[in-house]
C-alpha cells in the first residue's frame, strides 16, 4: 500500500502541462507522433501575439475557438500588450489554458535580437523493445535511441537546421541524416533540403495530416495558399527532400514551385516491380533492411494563386510523381492536377478543392467554418475515387479505406458558467455501390466532449468516443461480413496550485468488438500526473500509469512528458503499469537540460516484458 501510495504521489501522467497541452485522443501511432513533432517545431516557431491573426491564434494547441476569438479581441484593444499573464488577470484564459500555451507564444520585448543564434540539443535513450518484439529472438539491434539536432540562425531572415537520429533496434548508426537550408521575409519563403508542404485547401505532400479527430476543430477553413516549413520531424519518410520556393508576385498574385527526390523503402515483387511503399522507417529484420532506401521517388509540381486579400482566395496546383522502378498498377498516381478556393470574411468561411489524377475528378473536399461569439462550428464534405492515390486532403480519410467519401459535422459553445460543450461526427461510405468498391467500409464515429472549469484553477472534463464500422465483400453479398465497434470513456480532473505545482487525474474505458468472434474486449486505464516547478528552474514532470487491456484493438493512447523535447506518446495495452519521471533543469538563457527515468511491466498474452528506460538530453542556446 505504501508503495501504491508513493506512486501516486511522485508519479504521474497524461500530459506536459496537466489540461491545456493535452493532445486530442487518436487512434492511430503515426498520426499522434506528427502531432507531438509538430508541437515541437512550434516551440521553435512561437506566435508572436503582438501581430498574430485569428488564423494564427486558432493553430495554437488546446486553445478552443471560443478562446481565440476571446484572446483575438483581447489583443487588438491592448496593442502594447507585454505580458502573457495579464490573460489570466483580465480572464481573457484560465490559468491552465494559458500554462499550456507559453511553450508556443512570444511577445515582442522577448523576441531575439536580430543576429546569429545557434541551439544543438543532443539526446539519447535506452531502451528495449515491447515483448512482442523479443519474443522470437530475433531481435539483434543496438538498445540505444539517440537524436541530435542543430539549428543555427545566421540572420534574421536565414536558418539552417541539420539532425541525426539512430532508433531502437536499428543495427546501424548511420540511420538517418535530415537538414535544410532556409530564407524567409514575411511571405517569402525558400527552402533546400528537407521541408513539408500544405497546399490549397487541404492537399498534404510529405507528411500525414495534422487533422486529427477532436471535438475542438482548430483553424478556419483551409490553408488559402501555401503552407511551407522546414522539415524537423524524426519521421523518416514524411517530409520531402529538395527544393521549394514560395514567393508573392504581388498583392494579388503567388506562387509555389517544389521539386523532391528522396530515397523510400519499397516491397519489390518477383517481376521486379514496386509492390507497396513503406514510410515507418524502422529495420530491425533482415527483410527491412534488404527494402531500405531500394527506390528513389521524384515529384515536380507547383502552385499559382489570387488572392484579394483575406476575403477571396483561389489557386490551381499541379504535380508529377515518379520512381526510377515501374510500379503494380494503380499504386500511386503520376499527375494531378486541383482547383481550390475560399471565400468569406474573417469568422465565416466556406472552401474547396477539386483534384484528379489526369481523368475524372478523384478527389473533393468542401468546408464551411463559422465563430459567431461562443458559437463555432464546421462542416465538411469529402470523397475519394479508387484511382486517386496520395496526396490526400486533410479529412477524416483514414477509416474508409482508398475508395470512400463521407460528411464531418462539428460544433463547439463555450464559456456557459464555466462549460465548454463540443461534439464531432463523421459518416463515411463508400465511393461506389458496394458490387463495384474495392474497399467496402462504410460507419461513422463521433466525439462528445464537455469542460467545465470548477472554481480557480480546478477544472474537469469528460468525453465519449466511438468508432462503428462495417465491411463488404462485392463477391459474396451486400450483406455485410463483420462488424467492428470501438468506444471509450473518458474522465478527468486538473488542478493548478498557485502558480508552481499541477496536478492531474484521468480514468479512461475502451471497449471492442468484432463480429466474427464472441465476446468484447475491454480495456481500463488510470493515469495521475505531477508538474512541480522548483527553484533554481528546476521542473519535476512525473507519471503513473495503470493498465488493463486484453487485446491491441482496445488499446489507448496518453502523450509522455517528454513531449516538450522530443515529441513522444505512448500506446497501452497488456496487463501492467508505466511510471516516469522527467527532471528538467533550465540553464539560464542558454539551454537547458533534461534527465528521463521510466519502468513498464507488462503482460501481453502470457509474455512478460519487463522495460527500464534511461534517457538524458542537453539543450545549449548560444545568442
Amino acid at each position: 500500500m505504501n508503495k501504491f501510495l508513493t506512486g501516486l504521489v511522485i508519479l504521474a501522467a497524461i500530459s506536459l502541462n496537466a489540461g491545456a497541452q493535452e493532445m486530442p485522443d487518436i487512434e492511430d501511432e503515426q498520426t499522434s507522433q506528427d502531432l507531438a513533432e509538430q508541437l515541437v517545431y512550434f516551440q521553435e516557431h512561437p506566435v508572436n501575439l503582438n501581430h498574430a491573426g485569428l488564423d494564427q491564434l486558432m493553430t495554437l494547441p488546446g486553445l478552443t475557438p471560443y478562446q481565440a476569438l476571446r484572446l483575438e479581441k483581447y489583443l487588438k484593444t491592448h496593442p502594447d500588450f507585454s505580458d502573457p499573464y495579464l490573460l489570466v488577470r483580465d480572464s481573457v484564459l484560465d490559468p491552465s489554458s494559458l500554462e499550456g500555451l507559453l511553450p508556443y507564444i512570444c511577445i515582442d520585448p522577448h523576441l531575439p535580437k536580430a543576429g546569429q543564434e545557434f541551439m544543438i540539443a543532443s539526446r539519447l535513450q535506452r531502451r528495449w523493445p515491447d515483448a512482442e518484439g523479443i519474443a522470437d529472438g530475433g531481435f539483434g539491434g543496438s538498445p540505444l535511441e539517440s537524436r541530435t539536432r542543430m539549428r543555427f540562425r545566421a540572420a534574421e531572415c536565414w536558418e539552417l537546421f541539420g539532425q541525426i537520429q539512430h532508433d531502437v533496434g536499428e543495427p546501424s548508426w548511420r540511420d538517418y541524416f535530415s537538414g535544410s537550408v532556409s530564407w524567409t521575409d514575411d511571405d517569402k519563403i525558400a527552402i533546400l533540403g528537407d521541408y513539408q508542404l500544405d497546399i490549397g485547401e487541404g492537399l498534404l505532400f510529405g507528411g500525414s495530416s495534422p487533422r486529427i479527430f477532436s471535438s475542438y476543430p482548430a483553424g478556419l477553413a483551409g490553408l488559402g495558399g501555401a503552407s511551407v516549413r522546414p522539415y524537423h520531424s524524426s519521421q523518416e519518410c514524411r517530409g520531402l527532400r529538395g527544393l521549394c520556393i514560395k514567393y508573392p508576385l504581388n498583392d494579388m498574385f503567388n506562387i509555389a514551385c517544389f521539386v523532391s527526390r528522396r530515397k523510400m523503402d519499397a516491397k519489390i515483387d518477383t517481376a521486379g516491380q514496386i509492390a507497396s511503399i513503406y514510410d515507418e522507417g524502422y529495420h530491425r529484420t533482415a527483410v527491412e533492411l534488404d527494402r531500405k532506401n531500394n527506390i528513389a521517388e521524384t515529384i515536380i509540381g507547383g502552385r499559382a494563386g489570387i488572392s484579394n486579400r483575406r476575403s477571396c482566395q483561389a489557386g490551381i496546383t499541379g504535380y508529377r510523381r515518379g520512381f526510377d522502378r515501374a510500379s503494380i498498377q494503380g499504386l500511386y498516381n503520376a499527375t494531378l492536377v486541383s482547383l481550390d478556393a475560399r471565400a468569406g470574411p474573417e469568422n465565416s468561411r466556406i472552401s474547396f478543392e477539386l483534384a484528379g489524377p489526369g481523368r475524372a475528378v478523384g478527389g473533393y473536399n468542401g468546408e464551411y467554418r463559422f465563430l459567431s461569439g461562443k458559437y463555432s462550428g464546421m462542416i465538411r464534405l469529402y470523397g475519394y475515387c479508387p484511382e486517386f492515390k496520395p496526396p490526400r486532403f486533410n479529412s477524416e480519410n483514414y477509416y474508409g479505406g482508398d475508395d470512400e467519401k463521407g460528411i464531418t459535422l462539428a460544433g463547439c459553445y463555450g464559456a456557459f458558467r464555466g462549460i465548454n460543450l463540443s461534439a464531432i461526427c463523421n459518416q463515411f461510405y463508400p465511393w461506389r455501390p458496394f458490387t463495384s468498391s474495392s474497399q467496402g467500409y462504410r460507419g461513422h464515429r463521433y466525439e462528445a466532449r464537455l469542460d467545465k472549469n470548477i472554481s480557480g484553477g480546478l477544472g474537469a472534463e469528460f468525453r465519449l468516443r466511438s468508432l462503428q464500422k462495417e465491411s463488404f465483400d462485392s463477391r459474396q453479398s451486400l450483406a455485410p461480413l463483420y462488424q467492428t465497434s470501438n468506444f471509450n470513456i473518458k474522465a478527468g480532473l486538473r488542478w493548478r496550485i498557485g502558480k508552481r505545482y499541477d496536478l492531474n487525474g484521468r480514468y479512461q474505458t475502451a471497449f471492442f468488438r468484432d463480429s466474427r468472434y464472441d465476446g468484447r474486449e475491454r480495456g481500463e486505464l488510470m493515469a495521475l500526473a505531477l508538474k512541480a516547478q522548483l527553484i533554481s528552474g528546476i521542473t519535476i514532470y512525473g507519471q503513473t500509469v495503470f493498465h488493463h487491456i486484453r487485446s491491441y484493438e482496445a488499446r489507448l493512447y496518453l502523450t509522455e512528458p517528454e513531449l516538450m523535447s522530443g515529441g513522444s506518446f505512448h500506446g497501452y495495452w497488456g496487463l501492467g503499469s508505466r511510471d516516469a519521471l522527467l527532471l528538467r533543469c533550465a540553464l539560464g538563457d542558454i539551454g537547458a537540460g533534461y534527465l528521463k527515468i521510466a519502468r513498464q511491466v507488462r503482460d501481453y498474452q502470457g509474455q512478460i516484458a519487463k522495460n527500464t528506460e534511461l534517457g538524458i538530453e542537453l539543450e545549449i542556446l548560444l545568442k
